[in-house]
């Protein structure tokens, strides 16, 4: 690996602390983290693998069990169209396999 790269560089999702965003976790009270907590698990799409000694009907009982206990309501098409997924075509080399090779400007 090229000792150009720099860790963390392609990541959309990687953001340093800043002042600002200290200002906002210091803004977070239990109830309004309570009150996000309960936004974000009301509406959920639950997807489950289990790998291991259990049998389809115990896995099947479990998921039922999670999803009895959150309740979630469902999400709408758009909602459920993943981000993460991604059909590479054969011969071609996707593109995270590139990522740490290609420096950061």
């Amino acid at each position: 690996m090229p000792s150009t790269v720099r860790p963390y560089s392609s990541l959309s999702f990687f953001s340093p602390l800043t002042d600002r965003s200290l200002d906002s976790i210091l803004e977070i009270t239990p109830e309004s983290l309570q009150d996000h907590i309960s936004r974000v698990l009301a509406r959920l799409h639950i997807e489950s693998l289990v790998h291991g000694n259990m049998l389809k009907d115990e896995a099947v009982e479990l998921s039922n069990t999670i999803e009895g206990i959150l309740n979630p309501q469902p999400l709408t098409t758009e909602e459920l169209k993943s981000h993460q997924a991604l059909i590479v075509p054969e011969g071609t080399l996707p593109l995270f396999l590139l990522l740490p090779w290609i420096e950061a400007e």
